[in-house]
């Protein structure tokens, strides 16, 4: 009873209060939804991606997100690139639309109270300029976070838009929240058919206030060929009139700090069936 008690504390210890937060410049997502009535835009005015043959300029990308009722969150994403290959005139692309719904299935760390937080998201792959097909993804995202250190985990499974199936995991880390730029990083796995490509992810992120956030990032794209990318962009957060909070212990009725800044999951063991415990 008393190591109970003993190791109780020391999680509700590990779940510090919450700052604000944001989930550029990654490719995953944290175990949070913006409150009901809140409305973060993820915003990338400038990018650079070269890959094999082709040099894009990114400009720009850009993640809306909306708390439309307790614990769920609409996600609508898309990026414009402007291509310029060797042997064609530079050209417009849409890049990776998408329609999502996420949901916040329990409440943890990330809502200020004990355990790791765990999210449902699942939506539309719309069709892009260079992938006329359509597709759909389901993901589980699991969120823990110590004083030093958060932890994010996606697992996705996808029919993408090229009509196969997909899997991704990924994990993001964050450094001290304490911290005017605090550094991150996010690891990334995906199989499509038969081909593995991975990539690595290395920047910071920089909040200027409780709505307002900047981020800069490199990526390391391997498996087909080589690519890189450079990220760079802002998340802010605002009210369209009175917001409820949907994470509160205190119920729908109470109130917290606007959400800024969110990744991914922890560790494998996150993925167990008590995640779904005193949701």
């Amino acid at each position: 009873m008393r190591r109970a008690a003993v190791l109780a504390c020391f999680v509700a210890a590990a779940c510090v209060a919450r700052r604000a937060k944001a989930y550029r410049p990654f490719d995953g997502t944290d175990g949070d939804v913006a409150a009901t009535g809140e409305i973060e835009l993820e915003i990338g005015p400038v990018g650079y991606l070269k890959e094999e043959g082709a040099r894009s300029l990114i400009a720009p990308a850009f993640i809306f997100n909306w708390g439309f009722a307790r614990r769920f969150e609409m996600v609508i994403a898309a990026k414009n690139a402007v291509v310029f290959a060797s042997d064609l005139r530079p050209r417009d692309q849409l890049l990776d639309p998408e329609l999502n719904i996420k949901w916040l299935v329990r409440e943890g760390c990330l809502q200020d109270r004990v355990g790791p937080s765990v999210a449902v998201e699942t939506g539309m792959l719309m069709a892009a300029s260079d992938e006329r097909g359509a597709g759909a993804h389901l993901a589980m995202i699991s969120s823990l976070r110590w004083a030093a250190l958060a932890a994010h985990l996606n697992l996705e499974a996808a029919y993408r838009r090229d009509h196969r199936g997909g899997f991704v995991a990924g994990l993001i880390l964050e450094g001290p929240a304490a911290w005017r730029a605090r550094p991150v990083a996010e690891l990334l796995v995906e199989r499509a058919g038969s081909a593995t490509r991975g990539s690595t992810l290395l920047g910071t992120i920089a909040p200027a206030s409780e709505t307002l956030a900047f981020d800069a990032a490199v990526r390391l794209g391997y498996g087909e060929g080589l690519e890189g990318e450079l990220r760079l962009g802002l998340t802010w957060t605002f009210s369209t009139g009175e917001t409820h909070d949907a994470q509160s212990s205190s119920g729908a009725g109470g109130s917290r700090p606007p959400r800024l800044l969110a990744p991914f999951a922890g560790p494998a063991a996150l993925a167990g069936g008590s995640f779904f415990g005193g949701f």
